[in-house]
């Protein structure tokens, strides 16, 4: 089975072959709403968004992202 295909589920790890992580207190995510202050000085007066760091974990993969949100839909292999 593709990594696409996986059911995915929140946390547990262990027990599921995907998962997704909000990373509370991310040190990521401070450091990168630092970085788009000093090019962008006035940023957060315009963008009232609440960001997270989404951690996604596959079986050999994974990858993390900044977002305010995100959609997962299953596609069906055909």
């Amino acid at each position: 089975m593709d990594v696409e295909f996986y059911e995915i589920y929140p946390k547990e790890e262990w027990k599921f072959k995907s998962s997704i992580y909000i990373m509370e207190n991310s040190l990521w995510l401070n450091e990168m709403i630092m970085k788009r202050a000093k090019i962008y000085k006035e940023w957060l007066d315009w963008d009232k968004r609440t960001y997270k760091h989404f951690h996604f974990s596959g079986h050999d993969n994974y990858f993390d992202t900044i977002a305010e949100n995100y959609i997962v839909e299953k596609i069906l292999k055909t």
